[in-house]
């Protein structure tokens, strides 16, 4: 495999009381999984869950190194957004 063709984005996957959301963020080629704590994301989602969805997303794309944001009600339908890359 070119590893220079290869791009990692790391994803995680938490919920909030009226949403579930998925991120994935920008990583480096040497980027080796982990279980980390409360990430940066989490603690702007968590502060900010009372937002409307599409301004909450909008939020959690501005974290640094955000690439994309899902995010989900209880009926599993929402919004995905794309950081300008």
């Amino acid at each position: 495999m070119d590893t220079k063709a290869v791009l990692i984005e790391r994803m995680t996957r938490f919920t909030l009381p009226k949403y579930t959301i998925r991120v994935w963020l920008q990583e480096s080629l040497d980027y080796q999984y982990s279980v980390l704590g409360l990430s940066e994301v989490e603690l702007v989602a968590h502060k900010n869950q009372d937002l409307p969805m599409r301004e909450l997303v909008e939020k959690i794309l501005e974290v640094e190194g955000v690439n994309a944001v899902e995010c989900l009600d209880w009926t599993l339908n929402g919004i995905v957004a794309y950081a300008n890359w």
